[in-house]
């Protein structure tokens, strides 16, 4: 089996600084900061620390599990980590999109 440089260490690394940014998500709701978008993004990205995690266990000459046996739990856990990423895009869009029609002067919503 041919296998590449940073075959595991790559989703190690993503999986260890989507664990990072979820700590410091959850810090900020403990720290009273309560956006209706901060939960939805911290689960967010405590997913993609399982889908990370998943990939390099996956990864190498020599895996733990075979990568075919959990393809369709790494494709679900994508897919969930997505759409709840997804909600923090969305209002950070709107908030854009609002504050820019402000700027150019129309208040009609």
């Amino acid at each position: 089996m041919h296998t590449s440089a940073l075959a595991f260490e790559s989703a190690t690394l993503a999986s260890v600084m989507f664990l990072a940014f979820g700590m410091i998500t959850m810090y900020a709701w403990w720290l009273g900061l309560r956006f209706p978008w901060l939960l939805a993004g911290a689960g967010g990205l405590f997913v993609m620390v399982f889908y990370f995690g998943l990939l390099a266990i996956s990864a190498g000459p020599a895996p733990v599990i075979p990568r075919a046996e959990i393809a369709l739990a790494l494709r679900l856990l994508l897919v969930a980590g997505t759409l709840l990423l997804a909600v923090p895009f969305a209002y950070a869009a709107r908030l854009l999109l609002r504050a820019g029609m402000l700027w150019f002067g129309w208040t009609e919503w």
